[in-house]
């Protein structure tokens, strides 16, 4: 292999002897601080390459990350600063998934929270030195979470998005040594970004979903949670279920007297149904949940003739047999929310004739114990005894951003 000092000689050969004594002398000494540099880094870079016997150990695992990889990223993109909260989740995925393409986290786990905060100043004036980055960080960040994602499934609309450039020094963590420079990269397109940062925010949604949560552990949940509900379902995840919902409503009660058409709003919330309800004409609607704080909310927006705090279930509701034209129930059946056994109560309110539009999230059927093999198997049964007839049944994208929603229409009889 052909050295640094060699090519030097090479180049420097029709000098004379002095000459090329002070350039083999000069050359050496500079591969010398290249190889004491090099070792530098390596003890000091916070991502490591796989040993090659570990490699061998987890070929499996290796091809899984390869294939992962694959599909994610098409062509390196620099990571611009971006929310400690959005890169914390980016780098737990690092050091999950334990991707070749990233290398192994493995050491100066300080050195790479530093990083991540955005605290060397290094980092910071050379972002401010590039108004392209900024101009795209604060593109990116205007977005919402669900337009984020939609943005960076599109591989034509990838951003780049850088985190850092830092310089390491003795005096900083994990900075041994020679000073050097180093810049911190991800080969990572912005799709992973909103992907974690999408994951995010549904873990905390999904909080609200214990199954083994009692009714009263669950309103409390919504109690506290309302402040932040809509921002966090409408603005972040752009959620459709209340459009759909209402959409279903629409087809189904169209042709009557909107205005005059009595709707009961089950697990209304803070009236995000209603909102669209209102929209399509439907202005009679009283709304049932079993959280005050999100019916405080709802109350506010003044959509609703009557509001009613109470868990639906098997319990008879305060509400008379054969009261209302249709029922719309949009986001109610959930891990630790409806159960199948509220069915008949909803039947008993509604008109004959009347109308019961359900939708929610048709995860729920796969994943959930309480619905799997139960929920439509129930409706089924109920249809069986005469109570009411399924109308329709679909299944429609986007629920949350990568999640599929079903909205099933039944007519009470």
């Amino acid at each position: 292999m052909s050295t640094k000092a060699d090519e030097k000689i090479q180049d420097k050969a029709d000098r004379g002897p002095g000459q090329v004594e002070v350039i083999v002398k000069k050359a050496m000494v500079e591969q010398k601080i290249e190889e004491r540099d090099r070792e530098t880094r390596e003890q000091n870079l916070i991502i490591h390459r796989v040993p090659e016997s570990t490699k061998a150990d987890s070929q499996e695992r290796a091809n899984q990350d390869q294939t992962y990889a694959e599909r994610h990223f098409a062509e390196p993109l620099e990571l611009e600063r971006i929310d400690i909260k959005a890169a914390e989740p980016l780098l737990a995925t690092v050091k999950r998934r334990k991707l070749q393409w990233f290398g192994h986290v493995t050491r100066h786990d300080n050195l790479a929270k530093t990083i991540l905060q955005g605290t060397l100043e290094g980092g910071r004036r050379r972002v401010r030195q590039r108004k392209s980055w900024q101009e795209n960080i604060a593109e990116w960040t205007s977005l919402s979470l669900s337009e984020r994602l939609a943005a960076a499934r599109n591989r034509r609309a990838w951003r780049q998005i850088s985190i850092f450039t830092a310089t390491l020094s003795p005096e900083r963590p994990g900075g041994q040594g020679t000073s050097f420079d180093f810049r911190f990269k991800h080969v990572c397109p912005t799709s992973v970004v909103a992907e974690n940062m999408l994951a995010e925010t549904t873990t905390s949604l999904d909080t609200h979903h214990n199954p083994n949560s009692t009714p009263e552990e669950t309103a409390k949940c919504y109690d506290n949670w309302s402040g932040n509900y809509e921002k966090e379902l409408m603005t972040q995840l752009k959620c459709t279920a209340p459009r759909e919902c209402a959409d279903a409503m629409e087809k189904t009660m169209g042709g009557s007297n909107r205005k005059e058409v009595r709707i009961l709003d089950v697990a209304a919330g803070t009236g995000l149904c209603a909102e669209e309800l209102v929209k399509k004409g439907f202005t009679n609607i009283d709304a049932v949940d079993g959280s005050q704080g999100m019916l405080d909310l709802a109350e506010r927006k003044q959509i609703y003739r009557r509001l009613i705090c109470d868990f639906v279930g098997p319990n008879p509701l305060d509400i008379e047999n054969n009261t209302y034209d249709a029922i719309a129930c949009c986001s109610g059946f959930a891990a630790g929310h409806l159960k199948e056994d509220c069915l008949p109560e909803l039947i008993r309110v509604v008109k004959p004739g009347g109308y019961i539009v359900i939708t929610f999230r048709e995860e729920w059927l796969h994943q959930y114990e309480d619905y799997k093999d139960k929920l439509e198997p129930a409706m089924a049964c109920l249809q069986d005894q005469g109570l009411w007839e399924r109308v329709s049944r679909g299944v429609f994208p986007n629920f949350y951003p990568g999640k599929n929603g079903i909205t099933i229409v039944y007519k009470v009889l």
